[in-house]
C-alpha cells in the first residue's frame, strides 16, 4: 500500500494546494489566511493532501482515500509500462 509522505517543502511538493492558498491570500488577505492556517495546523482544522504529500493531520478516512488513489495510480503506471 502506498504511504503518504509529510511534505518538507509544501510550496514545491504541493503546487496546486500552494496556488489555491496564494489565491486565498490575495483575495482575503495574507494575514488572515496565514493566521487561520497556523491555528488550523495546531488544532487539526487545516490539512491537505496532494500527490502523496500531506500537511497537517487529515482524518483517517481522508488518509485511506488518498492511499487508495496512490495505489490505483501506481497500478496504472505499472500496467502502462
Amino acid at each position: 500500500m502506498a504511504q503518504l509522505i509529510r511534505a518538507t517543502s509544501p510550496k514545491t511538493q504541493m503546487p496546486e494546494i500552494a496556488a489555491w492558498i496564494e489565491e486565498l491570500r490575495a483575495s482575503l488577505g495574507a494575514e488572515m489566511i496565514d493566521k487561520a492556517m497556523r491555528n488550523g495546523l495546531k488544532n487539526g482544522g487545516f490539512w491537505a493532501i496532494e500527490d502523496g504529500f500531506v500537511v497537517g493531520q487529515p482524518p483517517p478516512d481522508a488518509i485511506r482515500r488518498a492511499q487508495e488513489d496512490l495505489d490505483m495510480r501506481e497500478r496504472a503506471d505499472r500496467d502502462a509500462a
